[in-house]
């Protein structure tokens, strides 16, 4: 049952983590895209970088839409599968946030 629970809330906050993403990617203005993903706004501003921006987006959107129909069906999985589904995203996450 804990660990059922705990899948279930690393489940959430990766797709909240996913909406937040991909809000950024998306709608975010060029200054905070720039500074958040560590780019030169010169780069950020140019249509081919504000498509590839999107496109990430969509794919941050996929994401949640995943995590989304995974927690809605948790019970058919097994939940020591869906935590380490659930962890192995957080620190692909932080890897990217912290490696550079």
């Amino acid at each position: 049952m804990i660990l059922r629970n705990i899948g279930i809330l690393l489940t959430i906050i990766v797709g909240i983590e996913h909406i937040g993403i991909m809000w950024l990617e998306i709608f975010g203005k060029p200054d905070l895209q720039a500074k958040s993903f560590d780019m030169d706004v010169d780069f950020v501003k140019q249509p081919a970088a504000k498509t590839a921006l999107a496109n990430q987006g969509i794919y941050n959107a996929r994401s949640f839409n995943l995590n989304c129909i995974f927690l809605l069906q948790n019970a058919n999985f097994n939940h020591c599968m869906a935590t380490f589904a659930c962890l192995c995203c957080s620190c692909r996450y932080f890897w990217g946030l912290y490696s550079k």
